[in-house]
């Protein structure tokens, strides 16, 4: 029994292997067959693409065969383009060189003819010249036979003309005389004048040998004034003068005889001592420099009728101030006809947006007057005559010494030395000066203003609508050239307008032309932003720090 059931499970067993064989062997022939149709799919594909290759290239091969057959086509019409262009131009050439060798026969021919006249008329000449060598043969044995007979009068004859050369040079000598003299005793044209007037006038001015030792104490101290922070050139000034003056040239012509004999020019110098004092080199410019300018302005409508220089509104003076430091005062505008009319007042400035109490810092405050101010006084009376020009400062010869100006350079730190450079002696003197003016001509709100010691004028200006914390500078030396050279110009109208007298004159009408360019509202809100300062000399300001440094010692 166990024999059989043994069997049977072997049989089972075998059965189920069978089957599973048979399984497996229907897998496999399924797989092959999948493969088979993959396989076929593939290799259809492959043929497909080779096909379509084999066209493409075909397709492409039969562009590129048109192409060149077409760039073929296109080479052959260029060499026919060629061959047709170098046959006209060979075409060409051969008419050149036959219209050339045309003009070559004619130009021979004309030449020919031209030669054929020349010979002609050498042969014409040459007559002519014959006929004239005669003549002069001629000529010359007449001559011959009159020197004969004048050889013994020609002793007497030089003789003669001797004494006649002499006679007329004393002549020419007693009529340049009497010329000068006539020319001394009239009016003089304004170009004579001028340098008579630099001339006569200049040697007076005494020059500090050693400004820089001077005692610095005597600068005036600007406490709490109005104080610049840059200074630069004035470029233009010296261009704007000069067209005036050339100007003034045209007007005043050199036969227009209207101002002071120069006979009276050269008697005034000669009177005049040698100047040593402020107060004298005042003196000095009022009467002999600005009085002489203003013969220019009296003169100048009845001239210039159609005010080709500048457009007289009334006649120009100055408002003279005697020094005192101690009333303060300040210069305002008037509220006159015209917004650029200017007076003086004696009522105290107007504080500054922020600064401290008036009343507090009155001592402080205090303001001078300037030594001068150039106005322009329209006929009529009332308030607003006056229209303002500038303000003038006089300083004497060591605060604004030739050497100092040497000095002085453009800078935007107004006062102090450059980093790493050491101050220069005398040189606060001069920046004070440059403060003093700068402090007038904010206060009256004017755009230009003048700084001299006679021998150096320094003109100044404010550019209101721009910057008015810079102040531009531009310096003249009366009586000297241009390029600062020693000597004075040897032209005429150099000299003129490089004389004391022309640079007044042409700086005033300059500010003259100006003076209505004002917005009297604009620039009082310019002034109210404006920040004042001190400018005190060195021994001062060590002094000063010395009280504070002591006083908080004490506190």
């Amino acid at each position: 029994m166990d024999q059989h059931n043994d069997n049977n499970a072997l049989r089972q067993s075998i059965q189920e292997l069978e089957r599973k064989i048979e399984e497996k062997d229907q897998l496999l022939r399924q797989q092959e067959s999948e493969s088979r149709q993959q396989l076929d799919r593939e290799t259809a594909l492959r043929i497909q693409k080779e096909g379509e290759l084999a066209a493409y290239i075909q397709t492409k091969e039969q562009q590129d065969w048109k192409k060149w057959e077409k760039n073929e086509a296109e080479k052959e019409e260029i060499r026919k383009s060629h061959a047709i262009e170098t046959a006209l131009r060979q075409e060409r050439d051969e008419a050149l060189c036959q219209v050339q060798n045309i003009n070559k026969q004619h130009e021979l021919e004309r030449c020919q003819e031209r030669g054929a006249q020349a010979e002609k008329e050498r042969g014409e000449m040459y007559n002519k010249v014959c006929e004239m060598k005669q003549k002069i043969y001629d000529a010359e044995t007449e001559i011959a036979a009159l020197q004969k007979k004048t050889e013994k009068t020609s002793e007497e004859k030089r003789g003669a003309f001797r004494q006649r050369d002499e006679a007329l040079k004393k002549a020419d000598s007693l009529r340049k005389e009497r010329h000068e003299g006539v020319r001394q005793l009239q009016s003089s044209s304004m170009l004579e004048f001028f340098v008579q007037c630099q001339t006569s006038l200049s040697s007076k001015l005494v020059s500090d040998p050693d400004p820089f030792q001077r005692n610095p104490k005597k600068a005036t101290q600007m406490v709490n004034r109005f104080k610049p922070l840059k200074l630069h050139r004035f470029h233009g000034c010296e261009q704007e003068q000069r067209a005036i003056f050339d100007k003034l040239c045209n007007v005043f012509t050199p036969d227009l005889l209207v101002f002071t004999r120069l006979i009276t020019v050269i008697e005034n110098g000669e009177r005049i001592e040698s100047i040593t004092s402020e107060k004298g080199l005042e003196m000095f410019l009022w009467a002999h420099v600005e009085g002489y300018a203003k013969q220019v302005f009296w003169e100048l409508p009845s001239a210039d009728k159609n005010s080709t220089v500048c457009e007289m509104y009334g006649q120009i003076t100055v408002i003279h101030y005697a020094r005192n430091l101690d009333e303060s005062i300040g210069m305002t505008a008037s509220p006159g006809e015209d917004s650029g009319a200017a007076t003086t007042s004696v009522q105290a400035q107007d504080p500054v947006p922020g600064s401290a109490d008036p009343k507090k810092k009155a001592k402080k405050d205090k303001v001078s007057k300037p030594d001068g101010l150039y106005v322009c006084t329209k006929p009529g009376k009332g308030r607003g005559r006056n229209i303002l020009l500038f303000p003038i400062e006089i300083k004497p010869g060591y605060a604004v010494s030739r050497q100092l100006i040497a000095l002085l350079k453009a800078t935007d730190t107004f006062g102090e030395a450059k980093l790493g450079q050491p101050p220069q002696p005398g040189m606060h003197l001069l920046w004070g000066a440059l403060m003093q003016i700068y402090d007038y001509m904010v206060r009256s709100l004017s755009s230009y203003g003048m700084l001299t010691t006679g021998e150096v004028i320094i003109f100044l200006y404010i550019d209101w609508s721009s910057d008015a914390t810079t102040l531009y500078y531009h310096v003249a030396v009366p009586g000297e050239p241009a390029d600062g050279t020693t000597g004075a110009p040897h032209d005429l109208k150099e000299a003129a307008f490089r004389s004391a007298v022309g640079q007044y004159v042409t700086f005033v009408l300059m500010t003259m032309r100006k003076c209505h360019d004002m917005n009297r509202k604009q620039r009082e809100g310019v002034r109210a932003k404006l920040t004042k300062g001190d400018l005190l000399p060195t021994a001062t300001k060590a002094n000063t720090g010395t009280q504070t440094k002591d006083s908080d010692t004490n506190q």
